[in-house]
């Protein structure tokens, strides 16, 4: 039905349902809004209130004043709106109680601290405390009447402006339809005439230069465009092939996921089949007893050197899952690179003389250590130097250098073995890519070792690179690492000599102790815990209040937080480290914080921290932290 009506009503109908549809949602929003800021003054309003009873009535409680009590609830009837209020004790039981004629009973008991909106009013229970001490629960209920008395005067008042709006919305509307409906009327007039009279010379003519302006000049140029669709066409079509092409490369490369993804596992089936093998023919063997006393022991060296090869296959295995998911963590610390690389070399040299081939080692000095984890930069090492070995031919030689090279520490591995093919180089770092990949291959491995070692390397802030000359000139890996010029060690600690602590009270004795922390519940924690065996503490909220007592008091050990608003514990840290050695300079300091990542660890190091505490902290282990800051020892500590 209103499809056929005139465009002019249409208009004029579309403008109305807008006019009426905006008010109406405009209206229940405001109702709504207002609804929910009464609804929240009257829940502040009944729990002030329900605060200053409690406030009254906890003496009555304590001294068990029934009457006192009944008084302070009496005082309510002024406000209209309180239907009912009542005083249990810390049990539970009703203490004391007050109720407006015909108002609501009262809960038997009393429910969980809050406020909570029913059917026919609000009820809000709250605590009487008294020094820290729970004495007992006040409960108040309010009427509901001042919130319905609001929401009709707002209704009344929104479907004044609803009518107003919608008649002035009319008029308007009645007026202003002729500039949209006039320039379609001769549209569908000039278009009914071309195709009566077939006289494509007729033209609408142009009232404007808006969208129906505009809808007027594309009638208008209809031939015209109909010769350009062609060329649009042809575009299309130029565009569908291109996607044709992108969609088959996506295709391309899936299909080589896939592939490799068939080759790493059958490689990984063969690669863990292998060793298993032997290890349960030997184990078979053995258990017959037949074997000679040099036959046995040629059995378990073949069964241990295969289960450690099964060991690394699964620990590679584990890491590069770690590495896909995200999860592989490091532990930072100061870490000299000569001895990483010399326990590196203790562990391929067997692997090497196996082979005969000859380790040439050049460790130069570097001035500063690199910040890390030492067992992940060994395994850096010992892998490129596995990788090498197993890739160098018999009588072959394996070179390894360090040396410093601006503000990194360089380490080359280079070999005399197979080398790289120039199409390979690019894939080197992948995971599950080898260069044989077929059933002939003369190597064995997953393909997962140089992956690792590319993103252990990147993880301390490095880089690694590969070249090699060709096949048959063997490779070259270079590894560069940052150095650190300034590190400071991290005090460690021990978990069994935390768990001791609370049988020495006299552990911080004399040892006074500034502790920063801005969160009230922790700082208390933490001044409690240091105060229990022996320490003299002084707290600060900020880092102002903080470089205040600092000066004032002259602390043996600071323990600060990292996250305070305006400057943080590492302008803290920094502006203590500026001071002279005699002023304070040089204080042990602990960062206590929830910043817990390995990243952070490292910037409260560098920042000036001795140790790096997360949250939470068990309260033993951060006296021991404290103790070691301060040079303490004592019996089983």
């Amino acid at each position: 039905m209103l499809s056929n009506l005139p465009i002019r009503l249409k208009v004029v109908l579309i403008a109305m349902v807008t006019t009426g549809g905006a008010l109406l949602l405009a209206g229940v929003f405001l109702i709504s809004y207002e609804v929910r800021r009464f609804r929240t003054e009257m829940v502040q309003d009944l729990t002030t209130l329900a605060d200053i009873v409690a406030q009254n009535c906890t003496a009555a409680l304590k001294f068990n004043d029934v009457t006192d009590a009944t008084e302070t609830l009496e005082s309510l009837k002024p406000q209209r709106t309180i239907l009912a209020g009542a005083v249990y004790d810390v049990r539970g039981r009703l203490f004391a109680r007050y109720q407006q004629r015909g108002g609501a009973g009262l809960p038997p008991r009393p429910q969980a601290d809050g406020a909570d909106f029913q059917r026919d009013g609000l009820a809000v229970f709250r605590p009487v405390v008294k020094d820290g001490e729970r004495l007992g629960t006040v409960y108040l209920r309010s009427s509901l009447a001042d919130l319905s008395g609001r929401i009709r005067v707002q209704a009344v008042a929104i479907g004044a402006v609803f009518v107003i709006a919608g008649l002035a919305a009319l008029i308007l509307s009645w007026g202003l339809q002729r500039l949209v409906s006039r320039p379609i009327v001769d549209l569908a007039s000039t278009a009914r005439a071309v195709s009566e009279r077939r006289d494509y010379s007729l033209r609408v003519e142009k009232r404007g230069t808006d969208e129906l302006g505009r809808l007027v000049d594309a009638f208008n140029d209809m031939l015209e465009q109909i010769q350009e669709r062609d060329s649009e066409l042809q575009r299309a079509e130029k565009e569908r092939s291109r996607l044709l092409v992108l969609e088959q490369k996506a295709r391309e490369q899936a299909e080589e996921a896939n592939r490799l993804k068939d080759e790493f596992l059958a490689t990984l089936s063969h690669e863990l089949r292998t060793p298993l093998n032997a290890i349960l023919g030997w184990a078979q063997v053995m258990r017959t007893g037949n074997l000679e006393d040099t036959a046995a022991d040629r059995a378990l060296e073949t069964i241990e050197r295969n289960a450690r090869s099964q060991a690394q296959l699964i620990a590679d295995l584990l890491d590069i899952s770690r590495v896909i998911t995200g999860k592989l963590r490091l532990d930072f610390k100061p870490v000299e690179l000569p001895r990483v690389i010399e326990a590196a070399l203790d562990s391929v040299g067997p692997a090497a003389g196996a082979k005969d081939i000859q380790l040439g080692v050049s460790l130069g000095s570097l001035k500063s250590p690199v910040l890390g984890d030492g067992d992940r930069l060994q395994q850096v090492v010992w892998n490129l130097l596995s990788n090498a070995i197993k890739f160098t031919p018999r009588g072959g030689r394996v070179e390894l250098s360090l040396q410093e090279s601006g503000p990194n520490a360089v380490i080359q591995v280079a070999d005399t073995g197979s080398g790289i093919r120039a199409d390979f180089l690019p894939y080197v770092f992948d995971r599950f890519r080898q260069a044989e990949s077929s059933h002939t291959r003369s190597h064995g491995g997953l393909g997962l070792g140089l992956s690792i070692v590319r993103h252990l390397v990147e993880l301390h802030g490095g880089s690694v690179e590969v070249d090699s000359p060709g096949e048959g000139q063997g490779a070259t890996f270079t590894v560069k690492l940052p150095l650190r010029a300034e590190l400071t060690e991290e005090i460690p600690l021990e978990r069994p000599a935390a768990s001791r602590v609370w049988s020495l009270p006299d552990l911080l004795h004399d040892l006074r102790i500034l502790v920063v922390e801005d969160e009230k519940d922790t700082r208390d924690l933490v001044v409690t815990a240091l105060e229990q065996c022996g320490a003299e503490v002084i707290s600060a909220a900020s880092v102002p209040e903080a470089l205040a007592a600092f000066e004032r008091e002259k602390p043996d050990v600071l323990v600060s937080d990292i996250g305070f608003a305006g400057e943080d514990g590492y302008s803290l840290i920094r502006k203590v480290r500026a001071r002279e050695a005699g002023n304070g300079g040089r204080v042990p300091a602990a960062a206590l914080t929830a910043y817990a990542g390995v990243e952070d660890r490292r910037r409260a190091l560098e920042a000036g921290f001795q140790a790096h505490l997360a949250k939470p902290v068990d309260p033993s282990e951060l006296v021991v932290a404290v103790a070691v800051l301060a040079g303490r020892r004592a019996q089983g500590v």
